[in-house]
Formats: structure tokens, sequence, C-alpha cells
């Protein structure tokens, strides 16, 4: 995107992530959370594979950087 149509990231606000949490179908949920949690582009979700995951963690590469990532469950 060129710099001139740039716009700062807005969060969203915590009423809205409520409200996805609280409403939101499985699927939105599901999709939701991959992004809050793994804290990727879109454009990197789709690039996701079931073989990228463990079971407890994700291995990804990042699409902006070529940065590859294994995001780690955390443990108790």
């Amino acid at each position: 995107m060129p710099k001139e149509r740039q716009k700062p990231h807005k969060p969203w606000p915590d009423e809205a992530v409520k409200k996805m949490c609280d409403e939101g179908s499985y699927f939105a949920r599901l999709i939701f959370e991959i992004g809050v949690g793994s804290v990727q582009r879109p454009s990197d979700w789709l690039k996701f594979r079931w073989e990228d995951y463990d079971g407890a963690n994700l291995h990804l590469t990042q699409g902006k950087t070529g940065m590859e990532l294994w995001l780690l469950a955390q443990s108790d």
C-alpha cells in the first residue's frame, strides 16, 4: 500500500473483542483467535497448513519478512 494511503493500526476495543467471543460463530471465533494468538497478517493465515501444527505449537513463515517462527503453547 502506498505510504500516503497507510493508516495507523487501531486494535479492536475491549467491547468488540468481548462481543466476538460471546456471540461469534464457531468458525468466526476460530479465525479471530488464530489472528489474535498468532499476531500474523491475514494473508499469512491463508498459508497455514495442518502439518504446521503439532497439536500444541505452530510453525510458520512470515510472508513479509520470510522469517520462520515457532509459536509455542504456554505451559503451566
